[in-house]
């Protein structure tokens, strides 16, 4: 007994200093491995980035800024804060300041494929010459029509788009229009075989005007149609004959501007004109071989300046036309390709033409000089019979093609290059577990691409797992309202101006709808925000026409003003525009606030519109503020039908929604204020770009894992 105890004291020796030692280390963390010592300076630093990113998610960058840089002076090597840090430098556009930082995160972090591409497109951006010119296109997509249900388009002869980037083609053989969206999805269908209102019968092209309603022409009944964009009939003119506004197979049609309807009528050799409601204004052209008429017009289309371009197809040569029908000169087409049929204009002032014989023509009206792309794909793509061409706001070519029943489309080689980017301007946590981000899409020099679908995106948590998700109706009312900042110059150089300006702003402040809101800014020795967001017009009036012109000292003054206009908008879903009232030169030497203010611009997709007041001359400054922000130069002196509809040209310009609302159901299962990583990723025409996020889990949540 005694012999068996000794062995058993002997043998619990080593376990029970073996447990004591396991019980000593897991409860001095000084010396217990994996445990690292608690640095208040580092739960400080998260505690304090947590307020940062708060910050920049409210879109405040001014004071992000300032405390993702509190952050790092507690932990210089916390590698989200240089990442976040270099983010709100972005949407600041202080673009050299984002690179800094973003290439300090990859120093610690390691390389990003995307982080890196964003960085290269700043410093590409940044050279003198911007973007390389067009040179080539690339083969994108081929939808096939050969469908005999209700969203297939069989014999297309026409085709355009909406500013959403939506294609109509023209179904000739199924006596048909529909509607896809860019991605090829079927949204809309309207029309069918017969006489009466609403039916085809082998409708031939289609246009829209700045409404969007649709206009076809209607090849076998003789006569032109007018939808809304619904596709619902509004009216109908013309009939069989070769009077004044009668047709004979009417063929192309567009639109201009003001609403007036050129048609190409085939059989009678001439084009019509024709006012928004359908009544008969002139004609141009006539049978024959000589400059300025015609045999078999095709195709129509009008030009930045307004003039008319016609395909003769029977002639084999374009013809210019000015907006009065008078002829101004022809283009004879390369001999190798025959039957002119589409056309249409690039921004770049290019004319592309489709040939029946199986090409699609390129004509620089600066050198007249003829491109042509007949085959893609290693000659594994051929056209056909294409039959008419469009061009949407990046410069993609969409192509229809009678025999193969196809629209094709063909991006140009510097929107390859300059590729997308998305931003995620906010998430919104409180309605946790559903995550809802407000994301923008642009390509990389800023133009906003609408009319993406849920296919387009997809949402990673964690790296883990790729989730469901959906477009959210969440603020869909706000998001369909429209807030103009009125940015006024308000220097004593602009009181011979002031008559002039308060006619046009009374008009404009009268067409005012509801649900646009209007703030006022203005700038000479200062800025001054006059007006705070209201929808009220008799308030907006009344701050315009009190507002008092000073002598100016500040010359950083507009740029200021323009800082303020954006900074008014970035954390608003709403549509967004700024117009600037101004006859502001060129300075001498540049202030380094151009840049900023232009890109702070840009990146959050905040379009200015530079009403010019200068006499005589085009204000240069102007005219590169608007081109650089995607907005547009308008001579007030000038322009003159634009200034007078002012408010309508904004509403049908500034259109779509500007945030894409993705929401989903987050699978978290985290402690309150534990971080998790989110991947937001876009696909576009081959294109790809991410952003990764995060967010921190609200209070709302469990105090522990559920």
């Amino acid at each position: 007994m005694a012999e068996i105890s000794t062995i058993g004291k002997r043998e619990l020796t080593p376990f029970i200093f073996g447990a004591i030692l396991v019980l000593i280390l897991v409860l001095n963390p000084l010396i217990s491995p994996g445990q690292v010592e608690y640095d208040p300076r580092l739960e400080n630093a998260r505690l304090t980035f947590k307020e940062g990113f708060n910050q920049y998610n409210e879109s405040k960058f001014e004071e992000a800024i300032e405390t993702f840089r509190e952050v790092l002076t507690l932990s210089p090597d916390f590698e989200r804060a240089w990442y976040y840090l270099g983010s709100t430098y972005y949407r600041l556009g202080l673009l050299d300041e984002a690179v800094y930082a973003w290439e300090k995160f990859m120093r610690l972090a390691g390389e990003d494929r995307e982080l890196r591409r964003r960085i290269n497109n700043i410093y590409r951006l940044s050279r003198p010459e911007g973007l390389e010119p067009i040179t080539s296109y690339q083969h994108l997509n081929t939808f096939a029509g050969n469908r005999w249900d209700e969203t297939g388009f069989h014999n297309p002869t026409g085709i355009v788009l909406d500013r959403e980037g939506n294609l109509y083609p023209v179904s000739f053989s199924s006596h048909r229009v529909v509607k896809l969206s860019p991605t090829g999805l079927p949204l809309l269908e309207f029309g069918g075989a017969g006489g009466g209102d609403g039916q085809f019968l082998n409708p031939f092209g289609v246009a829209l005007d700045s409404e969007e309603n649709i206009y076809v022409t209607d090849f076998g009944n003789h006569r032109v149609q007018k939808f809304d964009p619904e596709g619902n009939f509004l009216l109908s003119f013309g009939r069989q004959g070769q009077g004044e506004g009668e047709f004979r197979g009417p063929e192309g049609i567009t639109v201009d501007k003001d609403g007036n309807i050129y048609v190409a009528d085939n059989g009678n050799a001439r084009i019509e004109k024709f006012d928004p409601e359908g009544k008969f204004l002139l004609q141009m052209g006539k049978f024959g071989r000589r400059p300025g008429e015609l045999d078999r017009p095709v195709g129509v289309g009008l030009d930045a300046e307004g003039d008319i371009w016609v395909s003769d197809a029977g002639n084999q040569r374009v013809v210019e036309f000015d907006g009065s029908g008078n002829f101004l000169r022809l283009f004879q087409l390369p001999v190798s390709f025959l039957e002119p049929r589409g056309l249409s204009f690039d921004s770049n002032g290019y004319l592309y033409l489709t040939a029946a014989s199986g090409a699609l023509l390129r004509l620089d009206l600066a050198n007249f000089h003829w491109n042509t792309l007949e085959t893609w794909n290693g000659e594994k793509g051929r056209f056909s019979t294409p039959s008419d061409v469009a061009l949407d706001r990046y410069g993609v070519l969409w192509v229809v093609d009678y025999e193969r029943h196809t629209v094709d489309s063909f991006m140009p080689s510097h929107f390859k290059l300059a590729g997308l980017n998305i931003l995620t301007n906010r998430v919104i946590v409180k309605h946790f577990p559903t995550i809802v981000h407000l994301v923008t899409v642009a390509t990389d020099d800023g133009r906003p691409v609408p009319g993406l679908t849920e296919n387009n995106f997809k949402i990673v948590e964690d790296k883990a797992r790729f989730l469901l998700f959906g477009f959210s109706d969440l603020y869909q009312e706000e998001r369909d309202r429209l807030l103009i900042i009125l940015v006024l110059d308000v220097r004593s150089s602009m009181e011979e101006h002031r008559e002039k300006l308060d006619i046009l702003l009374k008009q404009f402040v009268n067409s005012l709808e509801s649900g646009t809101s209007v703030e006022i800014i203005t700038f000479a020795d200062k800025t001054d925000l006059i007006q705070p967001r209201t929808p009220n017009r008799d308030l907006i009036w009344d701050k315009i026409v009190t507002r008092n012109n000073v002598i100016p000292e500040d010359k950083d003054a507009l740029w200021k003003a323009l800082h303020t206009a954006v900074k008014e908008t970035v954390n608003l879903p709403t549509r967004k525009v700024i117009l600037l009232f101004s006859e502001q030169e060129e300075p001498v030497r540049q202030s380094c606030l151009y840049d900023e203010t232009i890109d702070y611009a840009k990146i959050n997709q905040c379009p200015v519109y530079s009403l010019d007041l200068s006499i005589g001359r085009e204000s240069s400054l102007l005219k590169r503020i608007s081109e650089e922000t995607n907005g547009e130069y308008i001579s007030v002196y000038r322009d003159g039908k634009k200034t007078a509809n002012l408010y309508q040209e904004i509403k049908t310009k500034i259109k779509g929604p500007a945030y894409y609302v993705l929401s989903y159901e987050s699978p978290a299962k985290k402690w309150t204020g534990s971080w998790v990583d989110t991947t937001i990723s876009v696909g576009y025409f081959g294109l790809y770009a991410e952003d990764k996020r995060g967010y921190f889990v609200p209070s709302s949540q469990m105090k522990a894992p559920y």
